[in-house]
């Protein structure tokens, strides 16, 4: 499991870089949202571009790069969570009105330069008035989706909090797992922000 873990950090690290470009402008990197499909009653994780454009039917590692507000740097509002009532011929409809919510699934971890080890910082989600603190092991989440269509396209709050200050710079690694509100078989595997 460990060398799994690394395999993502490598992968997530390669996922929010930037250049630049010879002309000195930083060029913003494309990024993806975390795309829920229904495959037999199950939340499986993909991705999608903002524009909605497809990207991967298996997706477990996603992106978030703090601090491009400058006057939020502990903060990101990306990825985003998305999914499709008619998701474009794959079959995996999700129901008018399906709530989903999710779970954070372990303490925060931070890369150490050769893994990771359990962070003295937290994350907290936030969304249209609800929150949730990372914490020691699993934490349930809230609920969030439910329209009309079975579609969603969401983008929580995401902030890093310091342990009795500003948070030291790092790789952090987020465990979340996302399902159908009251039905405990729909979760998702483990993804990572």
């Amino acid at each position: 499991m460990k060398n799994l873990l690394i395999g993502f950090a490598v992968v997530a690290t390669a996922t929010t870089l930037s250049f630049a470009s010879p002309f000195g402008a930083e060029e913003e990197e494309e990024h993806f949202d975390a795309w829920f499909r229904n495959v037999d009653g199950k939340v499986v994780t993909g991705s999608r571009f903002e524009d909605l454009s497809f990207r991967s039917l298996n997706e477990r590692v996603f992106g978030a790069e703090m601090g491009e507000d400058p006057l939020f740097p502990f903060s990101a509002d990306e990825p985003g969570f998305q999914s499709f009532g008619d998701d474009q011929g794959f079959g995996n409809n999700w129901d008018p009105f399906t709530v989903f919510t999710f779970n954070i699934t372990r303490t925060l971890q931070v890369w150490n330069g050769s893994g990771f080890d359990d962070a003295d910082e937290t994350m907290n989600m936030s969304f249209e008035g609800d929150s949730v603190d990372s914490g020691i092991g699993q934490v349930g989440g809230f609920t969030f989706g439910g329209s009309p269509s079975g579609t969603l396209h969401d983008h929580f709050e995401l902030t890093l909090n310091g342990a009795g200050g500003d948070p030291d710079n790092g790789v952090y690694l987020l465990g979340l797992s996302v399902g159908v509100d009251g039905d405990a078989s729909s979760f998702s595997e483990e993804f990572f922000f």
